[in-house]
């Protein structure tokens, strides 16, 4: 029974979407940047196991292994769980992307075990290999983004620094100046995750990273007078990820990119024109809407109560806006395309309600002539631990391009977790 259950699975990911269609939207590309991807998402990963054996260290492998399988079984458990139909209309399982987690991982890996000089080109290739994705036309932005986040966040909690063999160093402030000191371990492999573990949470946790999976519950695209009846994904997943660096007690700064894409199709009620090409009553259409924000703001933290704490702050956000149409079996595509900046103000409310158990709300506008954004969302957080919380939210979005004519409302549930480092 089991066996028929994961087989039958598997298959449904395989099986390619009833609507598809050859149009110019969901047309695959195969070129050399494809290949180089495909072919980076495990050499990044192999990079690691190569790292691990000059440094003469069994234990980061063994970790290394063991983020790698753990991300892949969360991201493949996802992919059958949400089955999302792929950008190219060739399945159902682009949620999150296997290739992007696979470098990602790897990355990570070299990041946090041996620090930056590995890092950072290895992160940089990982973003080729995510690029390399959406290019070909394999995921959407936020299939990638997803990805990324599952594999850093893995590699947050599973990977230890690496620490030379037998020995640990540390370096302690003390009234006169620094205290530096050197301890040795019989047992070092044994002791060396736990050790690395206290040095990390012995230190300032400025560092926030917070990864949202959400589902949006509204046909935004129907309401905005789009055309088409029928939705591509009708639970519409997506995924964002916010960032936050505390400045001091009372201060931090904060980042959120959200790809958003919503596709439809249908057949045409009436004749209607858009971006200058005439579509006839009873055409079968196919149709994608992006709404790409990334933003920033600094914000200003009061302590109201020892329970209740309150933010306000202010930033900019910018937005890629983008409108592609044609006929399901192609030959009548259109596009366009927009960048707006807006400034924006937020304000964030925090109460805990029991120890550990919060209740959270947070509102931003954005407005700039004619365009104008509200986000607003309100949930309950957990916190595990001094490192981690986990939380639910209720999204609202509102948004009014009067420039490019156009309306979007969302009401989305989310899952997040977050972690501090």
């Amino acid at each position: 029974m089991k066996a028929k259950l994961i087989t039958t699975l598997l298959s449904l990911s395989a099986i390619a979407p009833a609507f598809a269609g050859n149009n110019a939207i969901n047309t695959s590309v195969n070129d050399d940047y494809v290949v180089a991807g495909d072919n980076l998402q495990i050499l990044i990963p192999l990079t690691g196991l190569f790292a691990t054996w000059l440094h003469d260290d069994p234990e980061g492998a063994k970790q290394l292994a063991l983020s790698v399988g753990a991300t892949q079984v969360i991201v493949h458990g996802t992919k059958n769980l949400v089955g999302r139909a792929r950008p190219n209309s060739n399945s159902y399982n682009s949620f999150p992307s296997g290739h992007t987690a696979a470098a990602f991982s790897g990355a990570a890996f070299l990041q946090s075990r041996y620090g930056a000089a590995w890092g950072v080109p290895a992160y940089a290739a990982a973003a080729f290999v995510g690029a390399s994705r959406m290019h070909g036309n394999r995921h959407f932005a936020d299939d990638v983004l997803a990805a990324a986040g599952i594999s850093f966040l893995v590699n947050q909690y599973l990977i230890a620094p690496y620490q030379p063999k037998n020995m640990a160093f540390s370096a302690t402030p003390t009234k006169d100046g620094v205290s530096f000191g050197v301890s040795l371990a019989n047992d070092f492999f044994s002791k060396q995750s736990r050790s690395a573990y206290e040095e990390r949470i012995s230190k300032p946790l400025n560092h926030r990273f917070e990864l949202d999976i959400g589902f949006n519950m509204t046909d935004s695209l129907n309401k905005a007078g789009l055309p088409g009846d029928k939705l591509v994904d009708e639970a519409q997943p997506f995924a964002s990820v916010n960032y936050s660096y505390q400045l001091d007690e009372d201060s931090f700064l904060e980042f959120y990119v959200s790809p958003n894409e919503t596709r439809r199709y249908g057949e045409l009620n009436e004749s209607a024109s858009y971006l200058g090409e005439s579509y006839g009553s009873g055409t079968d259409i196919y149709l994608a809407f992006r709404q790409w924000s990334i933003g920033g703001s600094y914000n200003k933290t009061y302590e109201l109560t020892d329970d209740f704490t309150a933010s306000i702050g202010a930033g900019a956000a910018g937005y890629l806006l983008e409108f592609e149409l044609d006929k399901t079996e192609g030959g009548q595509h259109v596009k366009s395309s927009a960048l707006r900046l807006l400034p924006a103000i937020n304000t964030h409310l925090d109460y805990e309600m029991v120890e550990d158990l919060h209740s959270f709300a947070h509102v931003e506008y954005q407005h700039l002539k004619r365009d104008h954004v509200l986000l607003a969302e309100a949930g309950v957080r957990y916190d595990l631990n001094e490192e981690w919380d986990i939380s639910v939210k209720y999204q609202h979005n509102d948004a009014h391009w009067n420039s490019q004519k156009i309306d979007v409302k969302s009401q989305s549930v989310v899952f997040s977790v977050a972690n501090r480092f």
